[in-house]
Order: structure tokens, then C-alpha cells, then sequence
């Protein structure tokens, strides 16, 4: 099966790509394929929220690789400063929730004016920017202020009245709230800590799906982005010595956050034609577990690791397609960096979302 669908193939083949779904099956909400409709939902507007999963910055850049806009280079060499602020080219490193608007014909014309293939309606980015990601106190703290589940739950809320009965509504969150929470544990790597920090993630998870109401209520169809497994990921692999337990703790920090999202989706009086759950932790394990069947050399490092080379231009999030040294880690590496997903699972991913948006009744 292949690992990388390239936007030059047919939605319908991008699409036949995804290797799994999930729906929310529960008592109080419609199964995949449940309920009636008339006539299948066409969005008319598109607007995201959530993290750096989804984000794509007012300069192109997103949480990957870049590449430079074409006819921007910078005038000097660092450590000068460029004449103009960097701008980075959409039409390189394609992230998942680009392809997954352009199914709908969208495409962020304010993030990536130059995206050749994009749709012809404007779609709205209000992710949220965590703005550090390194990994340390100060870092997973401005992480959670930024961009936590809470900081998103904000945002959406300040911007309700974009959402009408004709918008589509994607959200990712959880990566800083779990990165911060897997921080504390290896302050003090024991049982209580790991347990303690498990049910404050399953609570906050379900907080966050309980908040969504006000944008069930204004009509939108809602697809929930459930955050990558990081147990496979470089952060939970940095410790040699420890990485056995490591995985094991970031694995349930994960499932706990993303437990409680979906336990708290399905109590919430949701239907299946207005809220669909896209299982992107599940097609990814998928991969993880047998990578080199998607032509995937490393799962281990992220691609931006490669680079020996620095960018004090202040290089967009998480590093230059140019200081790559062999440019086939673009596609053979499953990681940009220690917990952000390359774009060699895209179009896997964006394929996986609009399954669940076809399986389900909106």
C-alpha cells in the first residue's frame, strides 16, 4: 500500500487511501452511516481550529519542513537580516489539512496565496501557534498557554459567529497538554505521578468536548482530530535507558487525553450528523508498525534532525527543505521532529478525514 499520495492523482484515489475511520457509537450519538439525510453536506465555508497539527501560519510555514516561497531569497547570509520577512511556498510539503480542504475545494488563499492547486473558495486558519516547542520547562508551559486544549477552546469561542449550518469545522488538540503532562512525569518517573497525570488528561479531554457545544449548536459540522500516538515518537525514545518505560508512559498519556475526548464527545448529546471523530492515532500505529511496508527508512528521528546546518533568519517551524542534506527524508522519515508528524503522512491523514466525513451522515 503506499505510503505517500501525490496531490497530482485524483481526490477519488487519495481518497480509496485511508486505511481506517472511527465513528462516536454511542447510545446518545449516530453511529457511521446512522441517521437520514436528504442530501449529502456540501460545505460552504471551512474554518479550522486547534494546534500546531493544523496550523499553517500567516507566513506559510507549518510544524514540518519548508521551502521557501518562490521569488523570495534571502539578499544576504545569516547572521544578517534579510531584507524582507521569510515567506514559505504552500506548494511544497503539503500538510494534511491543506488536502483535506481541497477535497471540499478550499484552500488558506491568506496563509498560501502561491498554492497553485488549491480550491476556489477561501478557507479560515484559527489554529492555535504554541510558539515554543522546545522541550523543556519554559517551553511545554508556553505550549499550553499557546495552544492547550483550553487556549483552543478560546479561540473557538471568540470566533462562533463564522460558524453557520453550511460550515465545516475541523479541530486537532491535546500535543502540548500531553508533551507538559509527560514533562512532569519524568520529574518523578513512578506510578501515582503517571496515574495522577492520566486522570487530570482524561478530565481535561472531556472538559474540552463538553466546551464544544456552542459549535454544535450553531448548525457546523464538526470533525475532531484525535492527536497522533507519541509513544513511537523521538521524545519518548531520547532516554536509552529508559525508553521502554518512556513509551509506555507517553503511550498512556496519550490514550488517556484522547479517551477522554471521545468518552466526553459521545456524552455530550452529539449526533453523528454533527460531530465526527477522525482516528488518526489508529491508521498511524498502522505504519508504525510495519514502516518499512510504506517505504519508511526511519521512525525513530525526525527529518529536521538531519540538518546540521542553522538558520538564524529565525527558519519557520521546524526547518528548511534546503538544509536537508538528503532530501529523501521528506518521504522516508515518519517524523519532522520529536512530536510533529512529517509530510510524508499527509495525504494518509487527510485521506483518513474525509473517510469519516463520508461515513457519516452530516
Amino acid at each position: 500500500m503506499h505510503r505517500f499520495f501525490s496531490l497530482a492523482l485524483s481526490q477519488t484515489a487519495r481518497r480509496v487511501g485511508a486505511l481506517a475511520v472511527s465513528c462516536l457509537a454511542a447510545a446518545s450519538m449516530v453511529a457511521c452511516g446512522g441517521g437520514t439525510q436528504s442530501k449529502k453536506f456540501k460545505p460552504d465555508s471551512f474554518v479550522a481550529f486547534g494546534d500546531d497539527f493544523a496550523l499553517i501560519k500567516s507566513d506559510g510555514s507549518r510544524y514540518t519542513v519548508n521551502t521557501y516561497r518562490d521569488g523570495y531569497t534571502p539578499s544576504t547570509t545569516p547572521p544578517a537580516t534579510p531584507s524582507s520577512p521569510p515567506v514559505y511556498s504552500c506548494n511544497a510539503e503539503l500538510s494534511w489539512l491543506m488536502l483535506f480542504a481541497f477535497d471540499f475545494g478550499f484552500k488558506f488563499s491568506t496563509e498560501c496565496p502561491d498554492w497553485s492547486s488549491g480550491g476556489d473558495k477561501t478557507a479560515v486558519m484559527l489554529a492555535n501557534d504554541p510558539v515554543d516547542i522546545s522541550f523543556t520547562s519554559t517551553g511545554v508551559d508556553t505550549a499550553v498557554a499557546n495552544a492547550g486544549a483550553n487556549a483552543v477552546l478560546t479561540t473557538i469561542n471568540q470566533n462562533l459567529s463564522l460558524l453557520n449550518k453550511g460550515t465545516l469545522v475541523t479541530v486537532t488538540v491535546g500535543r502540548a497538554d500531553i508533551v507538559k503532562a509527560y514533562w512532569t512525569y519524568l520529574l518523578t518517573p513512578d506510578d501515582a505521578t503517571l496515574s495522577s497525570l492520566k486522570s487530570q488528561l482524561k478530565s481535561l479531554g472531556g472538559s474540552f468536548a463538553a466546551g464544544l457545544q456552542p459549535v454544535v449548536q450553531s448548525g457546523a459540522r464538526t470533525m475532531i482530530v484525535l492527536t497522533p500516538s507519541l509513544a513511537e515518537s523521538p521524545l519518548a525514545k531520547l532516554d536509552a535507558v529508559n525508553v521502554t518505560r518512556n513509551k509506555a508512559a507517553m503511550a498512556a498519556l496519550v490514550q488517556a487525553f484522547n479517551d477522554g475526548l471521545t468518552f466526553g464527545l459521545s456524552t455530550s448529546g452529539y449526533t453523528g450528523q454533527q460531530v465526527a471523530l477522525v482516528d488518526v492515532p489508529t491508521v498511524l500505529n498502522a505504519v508504525l508498525t510495519n514502516p518499512s511496508a510504506y517505504g519508511l527508512a526511519s521512525i525513530d528521528s525526525g527529518a529536521c534532525s538531519t540538518v546540521t546546518t542553522s538558520n538564524s533568519f529565525g527558519p519557520p517551524p521546524l526547518c528548511l527543505a534546503t538544509d536537508l542534506p538528503d532530501q529523501t527524508v521528506l518521504t522516508s522519515y515518519f517524523w519532522a521532529d520529536n512530536t510533529h508528524v512529517n509530510t510524508s503522512m499527509a495525504s494518509t491523514i487527510a485521506s483518513t478525514a474525509y473517510s469519516a466525513f463520508s461515513n457519516h451522515p452530516f
